[in-house]
């Protein structure tokens, strides 16, 4: 249960939806915790392809909303909460908050995302102009195992037959309508990452949408993906700090 006025960091790894747990985010986690004085905890969200989407967003709306039941286990306030999440994780964190405004529920305190995958289309000029640089390169969009295909529609034989799911704003928060009454955000991401120009123009949505005290977003020169992982470098002891 929370003590009084509590704070705390609800997180989501990433791993394109189909890999990894809370065990291999903890160089993240355990950083943000040192850093901020609080507790975090990481969601294991349920993974594709035997749970595709709305799976892995049910789990995090159901965990947050069970922190913040005044008559449950738990008790925390939304407004000591921030929801954080990288990558993949990033994604759910913001379709959870489009999912918190849509239905009129109480929204954290604000949200930190880290290379956020924002659009599971992955077509955006960056995604060539990086490739060379950056860890994060998917298959084709005609194999069956690309990881769109397979959070959204593992059985799925086409690219034609993921496409609607592809672009509803809850797998693809940047194809929102609206990115008006959202938590505040800092986004940090890498110069060089795939999903660089997702991320940017999404941030500019922000502030042309909501104005430009919703979102602080630091772009790392020369990082690539979630170089959070990398903790020896200089760039991610000052993304931390």
């Amino acid at each position: 249960p929370a003590k009084p006025n509590e704070r705390i960091i609800l997180y989501s790894h990433g791993g394109a939806y189909i890999r990894f747990s809370p065990r291999s985010h903890r160089g993240i986690t355990m950083q943000l915790s040192k850093e901020l004085n609080v507790r975090v905890l990481s969601v294991e969200y349920r993974l594709a392809p035997e749970n595709p989407f709305p799976s892995a967003l049910h789990d995090l709306v159901s965990v947050y909303l069970a922190l913040i039941d005044p008559n449950g286990k738990y008790k925390f306030e939304p407004h000591n909460i921030i929801v954080a999440g990288d990558s993949a994780g990033g994604n759910l964190t913001t379709s959870l908050f489009l999912y918190l405004r849509d239905n009129g529920l109480l929204l954290p305190a604000g949200g930190f995302l880290i290379s956020p995958w924002l659009d599971l289309n992955s077509d955006s000029d960056s995604y060539s102009r990086n490739a060379p640089f950056d860890h994060l390169r998917f298959c084709g969009k005609g194999n069956l195992y690309h990881p769109t295909r397979l959070y959204t529609n593992p059985r799925a034989t086409s690219w034609a037959e993921v496409q609607d799911i592809v672009n509803n704003p809850y797998v693809s928060p940047i194809k929102a309508e609206s990115l008006d009454r959202l938590p505040p955000l800092l986004i940090q991401y890498g110069q060089c990452e795939t999903p660089r120009d997702d991320i940017y123009n999404f941030a500019q949505r922000i502030i042309k949408e909501a104005g430009p005290d919703k979102v602080l977003h630091e772009e790392y020169e020369d990082m690539v993906h979630v170089f959070h992982s990398f903790g020896f470098l200089k760039q991610t002891k000052d993304a931390y700090a």
